[in-house]
C-alpha cells in the first residue's frame, strides 16, 4: 500500500465521502460502497466556484466524470494536485535513483598496475603445515 499524498472530505453526488488521492490512484467511500479511478484513466480536471465558500473538482475519466464539492480554498490545491499526477510531474512519481551494485569500472585507457614478475604472485602452499 502506498502513502496517501492527501485526504480531504468531500461531497460526491450529495453524499459525503472521504476521498485519498494516492500517487497511482483516487480512492473515496461512502455509506453505499467505494470506488476507485486510476491517475492513467483520468483525462482532464477542473475546478468550478460553487457559491461563496464551496467549489467543486471535476475529474474526467473514461467517459465518465465525477465532482468533488470541497471547500473553495481546498479545490485549487486539490486540482493541482490530481493535474501533476495526470502529467507525471509530481515529486512522488520521479524513480528513485538507482545505486550501482558494483564499484565502477577503470575507465579506457587507464593505466592498471600489473604484477611484474611470478615472484611478486603469493604461494597459496606457504604457511602451511603439516
Amino acid at each position: 500500500m502506498s502513502t496517501p499524498l492527501r485526504t480531504f472530505t468531500g461531497q460526491i453526488d450529495g453524499a459525503s465521502a472521504e476521498v485519498t488521492v494516492h500517487v497511482d490512484r483516487i480512492e473515496w467511500a461512502r455509506q453505499s460502497g467505494a470506488q476507485v479511478i486510476a491517475v492513467q484513466a483520468i483525462g482532464s480536471v477542473t475546478s468550478k466556484r460553487r457559491g461563496l465558500t464551496n467549489a467543486t473538482v471535476s475529474v474526467l475519466a473514461a467517459g465518465s466524470a465525477f465532482d468533488f464539492r470541497v471547500a473553495r480554498a481546498e479545490a485549487s490545491v486539490i486540482a493541482d494536485l490530481l493535474r501533476s499526477l495526470v502529467q507525471g510531474s509530481h515529486p512522488a512519481q520521479r524513480p528513485a535513483p538507482l545505486i550501482p551494485p558494483f564499484p565502477a569500472v577503470a575507465s579506457p585507457g587507464a593505466v592498471i598496475p600489473a604484477q611484474s614478475t611470478v615472484a611478486d604472485v603469493p604461494d597459496p602452499a606457504v604457511g602451511f603445515s603439516r
